[in-house]
């Protein structure tokens, strides 16, 4: 018998698969799932979530202090400017 499952649930299950450290097709097998609806579930939360998420801003992970490197064929030096 199929087990109807909320969208919270699914979502529940897709972060222990990504705890346990399985594939996706033992973690699945180990928990009686069906391995084509968790893969559907999976694209559809991840889908809705990039939806919701957008882009990041990664302008905080930068210090104003930060040393910048030119990368030439060969060699990376400090660079005072980029251009």
């Amino acid at each position: 018998m199929r087990k109807h499952r909320p969208p919270e649930q699914w979502g529940t299950l897709i972060d222990l698969l990504i705890c346990s450290g399985l594939s996706a097709i033992q973690f699945c097998n180990q928990h009686d799932i069906d391995y084509a609806s968790f893969c559907n579930w999976r694209k559809r939360l991840s889908a809705s979530e990039s939806e919701e998420t957008g882009f990041l801003d990664l302008s905080s992970l930068i210090a104003e202090d930060s040393t910048h490197y030119r990368i030439s064929p060969g060699l990376l030096k400090p660079s005072s400017d980029f251009e």
